[in-house]
Formats: structure tokens, C-alpha cells, sequence
């Protein structure tokens, strides 16, 4: 153990020898001045840990040591204990005021002194290990601050540079990256804001212009990709020179262009002639760089006429993909006009709208009392009132990346908020009986549009499927099969994209009607779902010789795997249906995932879709678009 060291200052050399010898028998290493400069000196020197001062002394006094050492840096912290013959309270309260911890008065016990030297050595000890763990704990914050400042700078850093390419990303999925327009998503947004801004303010009016590029897969056929990207380029550069600032310009894919027209508008006259300007830049040649045009190298002038369809907002939409659709149909009528190659679209021709009138007709047939349910109805499609929602249902066989591959829609046949389409005020006190079948229809006529368009938006959503759930009430109603069959052809949505869910019990699979249908929909290539809520297993064994594609498992099993009483059991339950699925080649998906747990244990024993809160809720349409494009 290493010695602690003792300065002693007396002028009497007999005190100093005493308390020397006392010292070196305790093992302390001493030293003894008899002058108080010295003893400065040797502090400086930072030699002693402890001073034993006398007061009265030649030149300098105790109290002056004691003041100078406490006023310099490297001496401050040595404990001073005054040891003198003066004992009046103001000797001592002038030594305790110059810096002493403690007094000794003389004559001393020698016994006494080695205690106040021990115990303020052993202080003097503890203060300078709690000094040297705070310069340590000072050290290490000061490291781990630093740390977590570089880290902070980092994440600062990063987050940066994600938001940089969640921008880029933005902008990739809302812009056409050969001309930089916006898009066909972009431009359906911005569409479907303004007409929410033309249901509050009816007075401002727009037109759609829809473009369309004449002899496109001939030209297509003669260049290059370089020089393809350089002719659309320059078409775009050609219309946005003659369009006004508060028009938008976008790009669809491959020949087509359209503008968003909101200034004016109400005069047809003015739309005529901004219409014949772009037609005279379309008839202007356009002259093209291509390596690769035919056999020569050189520039080459090409001609292309446009046909031009023409949307106004008269026509009271509710939805942006009806005014892009008739936009289309006004363009295919262009393209018959030889005189003027533009075509302005008449309300009359919509299709949907002949649609929703014959559906109107054949509710108003039902029976005398609903008659009244006409204006009601047009009323509330034409203001966006019958929403329809869609769960997304996720592929549980890729790792993490949960990928989506179709889409739910739900009905409420009881208008209940707590279902998941909203039909607000639009069939209150009408006998559901005589009405849910048209409704059904109504719903998937409308919800396969909807799907349909998602599908052209995005190369990765081009197989999405459309999953509608059917009981048996609506199973057994006439001709389904051919209704669901002239809903495909009128929607254009391929059969394999629609998945109907069987709903029922052990009777309806018993049903030689609904097995019947089960095998004409099959036939047709629509794929068939089992919901097997509250089904026997027996019940789903026998199912599955039946041409049924997919299992549905709902939360009266999966909410069980969270239950600790019960989880094993339905874990087991489920398991066991998975693997009378497989074995038949028929795929399961789990409805109502609401937890991780329920996800993790759905993967362990091999479900293949999932779909659930936790995953991703049901979503409106417009909420769904946005969805899909952060997905993407």
C-alpha cells in the first residue's frame, strides 16, 4: 500500500522531530520545514497530501500560507490542519477562515493528532476517488455524447437521404419519366380534386381533353427507343406552349395526352379553338434525330394528325375515371369524324350512366312503395355517396415483403357504420329482402370497374383480383352465373380475377342448385372461395372435392391464437384445414389479423394470403390509390 505524505511546518525543531517519529512509526512519509515559504514551495511541487501548519513563524505566518495555498490551482485541494499554542475562538475562527479543516491546539496528544491526521487523510482519499470517478463518468458521457451526435448525424443524414428518394420515388410514381408530365395516377388525383372543388362550387367549370397520336404503331415500327422518347418530347414541348398557365398537361401511357381545361370553359367556342391549335401543332412535321430510322441515318420530317376527345363537367361526375372513360369514348368518335378529328362527348352515350338508369328501373319494378327511391338514388351516386371499401390481402409466402395480390369489397346490407361500405342514407326503411340482389350486382358491376382500373395503373397491379362475398340468399337468385358473366364482359375484368366467397352453412354446400353454380362459375374460370366460418371440418373435407380454389379462415379461429387457453387448440384447428387444402391443391387465407402474433404463427404452419387491420385496413378508393403508390 503506498504511503501517504505528510508536510509538516513548525518553527521549533522539537515539535517537528516529535511529530515526525510519531508519522514514520505509522509508516507516513514525512517531511518537516520551519519556514513557510518552504513549505509553499514543496506544495507546489505537489509532493504533500496533507500540511500540518503552525501559525506563529518568521516571515510568513500560518494564516498566510494557508490563504496562499488555497488561492493557487495545483494547491487548493491539500488539506491544511493547524497546529499551534494559540486557543482563543478567534485564532481558530481566523484558521478556519483562511482555509483550514481542522485545529490542533498545543501542548498536543500524540494520540489525538494521529487521529485527525487519519481521518482527514481518509477523507482527502475518498474525495479524490470520487474526483477521479467523476472526470471518468465526465469522460465517458462526453464519449457516449459524441457517439450519439455522430449517430444523430448519421440518422439525420439518412433520414435525409430517404426523404430524398421517397421523393424521387413520389415523383417517379406521379410522372412520366420520358417528358416529366404528370402521369395517369397523378393526373386522376388531381382530377378527382377538382371535382370535389366543382361539387362545392358548380360555377367553376372544366373540360377534360383527352389527345391521341394518329399512325403511332407505324412510327413506333421506324424508330428507335431514343428516337421515340424524342418525338413525345417534342409534342409535349408543342402543347404546353399553347395551353394557358392554369391548364394541366400530363402524359398516359404510349400516344395519348390530356389537359385538365379550368379557366373559360363554359364557352365551347373557346375550347373549339384552343383544340384547332393543337391540331396545327400536330400538323406541323416533326423532325427526328434516329440512328435507327429504315436505312438512313440522317434527320427525318414526320407527319401525325391527332384525334381529340373532348369531357365537359356538365355532366355532374361523381367519380374521375367516369369523365377519363367517356373522355375515350368521345376520342373513338373522334377518330370517325374525318372533318374535324375532335368530338365533344354527350351525357346520353354514357354506358354507366345507361347502366345505373336500367338498374334504377328494374329497383323502381321491385314494388309501388319504393317508387320513391329514384331521385334518392341518382342523387346520391351523382354526390359520391355510395362508397365502397377494400381490404388489400397480402401473399404470406414471401419473407417479409408482404406483397399485395387482390383486394375485398365489402357490402352492409343493414346500412351499419360499422361495416365496411358505407351506403349513407340511400336505402333507410326499404324492405332489404327485395333489394340486396341488386345491390349485389349493383356493387360488383361498380367495384370491377374500379378494380379494372387499378389493374392499368401499375405493371405490378395488373393481376389483381377481386374478391366479393356471396351468401346463399344471393347464390340462388336466377341466372347468377350469366349476370356475373355479362358484368365481366361489360367491365372488361378478366374471369380469373374474380373470386367469389361461398358463404353459408353445411346446407348450402349440400344444395344441388349452388353445386351446380359452383361448377358452371368454375367452368367460366372464376375462382371460388369457402368461407369456413362455423363449418365442421367434416363439412370443409367434403368441400374440397368440390372446384373451390381457395379456403377462407375468419377471426373466429385466428382471433383465438392470442387467447392463452385457446391458442394451441385453434392453432391446431387451422393447421389441420391448411393441410386439407394443400393436400387438394387449394390455397387459405386468413381474414381479421390483428396482431403479430397471429401473423407469425398463420405463416409457421404455411397460410398462404392474409389479409387484416394489422396488415392494412379497408380503404376507399382514393385512399387505396395512395396506398399502392407509397407501396410501389
Amino acid at each position: 500500500m503506498e504511503q501517504a505524505k505528510i508536510l509538516v511546518v513548525d518553527d521549533s525543531p522539537h515539535n517537528l522531530e516529535l511529530l515526525s517519529t510519531i508519522f514514520e512509526e505509522q509508516n507516513y512519509e514525512v517531511r518537516c520545514v520551519t519556514s513557510g515559504k518552504i513549505a509553499l514551495k514543496i506544495a507546489r511541487s505537489q509532493w504533500a497530501e496533507l500540511i500540518l501548519l503552525d501559525i506563529q513563524m518568521p516571515e510568513m505566518n500560518g494564516y498566510e500560507v494557508c490563504q496562499q495555498l488555497k488561492v493557487e490551482e495545483n494547491t487548493k485541494d491539500i488539506p491544511v490542519i493547524f497546529l499551534s499554542a494559540l486557543d482563543g475562538a478567534l485564532d481558530k475562527v481566523r484558521a478556519f477562515q483562511a482555509g483550514g479543516i481542522d485545529y490542533i491546539t498545543k501542548p498536543f496528544q500524540l494520540q489525538e493528532v494521529l487521529i485527525r491526521v487519519h481521518n482527514q487523510l481518509a477523507i482527502k482519499k475518498s474525495q479524490d476517488t470520487i474526483k477521479l470517478l467523476n472526470k471518468q463518468l465526465e469522460a465517458k458521457v462526453t464519449e457516449r455524447t459524441a457517439k450519439l451526435e455522430a449517430t444523430n448525424k448519421k440518422l439525420q443524414l439518412e433520414i435525409k437521404q430517404r426523404k430524398h428518394t421517397q421523393e424521387k420515388l413520389l415523383k417517379l410514381a406521379l410522372h412520366d419519366s420520358v417528358t416529366g408530365l404528370p402521369n395517369r395516377n397523378s393526373f386522376l388525383g388531381k382530377l378527382k380534386h377538382l371535382l370535389l372543388q366543382y361539387r362545392k362550387q358548380p360555377t367553376q367549370k372544366f373540360a377534360v381533353i383527352l389527345i391521341e397520336s394518329d399512325r403511332f404503331s407505324e412510327i413506333k415500327c421506324r424508330l428507335d427507343h431514343l428516337g421515340i422518347n424524342q418525338l413525345l418530347t417534342i409534342i409535349s414541348n408543342r402543347l404546353q406552349k399553347c395551353l394557358p398557365n392554369s391548364a394541366i398537361l400530363s402524359r398516359f401511357e404510349a400516344n395519348e395526352f390530356a389537359i385538365i381545361l379550368k379557366q373559360n370553359t363554359d364557352n365551347k367556342q373557346e375550347i373549339i379553338d384552343l383544340v384547332k391549335v393543337i391540331q396545327k401543332q400536330f400538323n406541323e412535321p416533326f423532325t427526328i434525330t434516329s440512328a435507327n430510322f429504315a436505312k438512313n441515318k440522317k434527320q427525318q420530317q414526320l407527319s401525325i394528325k391527332c384525334s381529340i376527345g373532348i369531357v365537359t363537367s356538365d355532366g355532374n361526375y361523381s367519380a374521375a375515371y367516369d369523365v377519363l372513360r367517356n373522355a375515350e369514348i368521345a376520342v373513338h368518335q373522334a377518330r370517325k369524324n374525318k372533318n374535324s378529328n375532335y368530338y365533344f362527348f354527350l351525357q346520353e352515350s354514357s354506358s354507366l350512366k345507361k347502366y345505373q338508369n336500367k338498374n334504377i328501373k328494374s329497383l323502381l319494378g321491385l314494388a309501388p312503395e319504393i317508387k320513391q327511391l329514384k331521385a334518392h338514388f341518382e342523387e346520391s351516386l351523382n354526390r359520391g355517396k355510395f362508397v365502397l371499401k377494400y381490404q388489400p390481402i397480402f401473399s404470406l409466402k414471401e419473407n417479409n415483403d408482404f406483397k399485395i395480390k387482390g383486394l375485398e369489397v365489402f357490402q352492409d346490407r343493414q346500412i351499419n357504420y360499422k361495416k365496411l361500405i358505407v351506403l349513407t342514407n340511400l336505402f333507410e326503411d326499404i324492405d332489404e329482402s327485395k333489394l340486396s340482389i341488386h345491390i349485389n350486382n349493383f356493387v360488383l358491376d361498380y367495384a370491377s370497374l374500379e378494380i379494372k382500373e387499378l389493374q392499368q395503373q401499375h405493371e405490378t397491379q395488373q393481376n389483381f383480383f377481386l374478391a366479393m362475398q356471396f351468401t346463399e340468399k344471393e347464390l340462388l337468385q336466377p341466372q347468377l352465373a350469366s349476370q356475373i358473366s355479362q358484368i365481366l364482359e361489360n367491365t372488361q375484368l378478366a374471369a380469373k380475377h374474380l373470386h367469389l366467397d361461398i358463404a353459408g352453412d353445411r346446407a348450402t354446400l349440400d344444395n344441388q342448385q349452388i353445386i351446380s353454380l359452383i361448377q358452371q362459375l368454375s367452368e367460366l374460370e372464376i375462382k371460388l372461395n369457402l368461407d369456413c366460418s362455423n363449418l365442421p371440418y367434416e363439412t370443409i373435407k367434403n368441400a374440397s372435392r368440390l372446384p373451390f380454389n381457395n379456403f377462407k379462415i375468419d377471426g373466429s379461429l385466428t382471433s383465438q391464437i392470442t387467447n392463452q387457453n385457446e391458442a394451441e387448440n385453434s392453432l391446431s384447428a387451422i393447421a389441420k384445414i391448411i393441410n386439407l387444402a394443400h393436400e387438394n391443391k387449394i390455397t387459405v387465407t386468413a381474414k381479421d389479423i390483428e396482431t403479430q402474433e397471429q401473423l407469425v404463427d398463420l405463416k409457421s404452419v404455411g397460410c398462404n394470403y392474409g389479409q387484416g387491420d394489422l396488415l392494412a385496413q379497408p380503404l376507399d378508393i382514393e385512399s387505396l390509390e395512395a396506398f399502392l403508390v407509397w407501396r410501389i
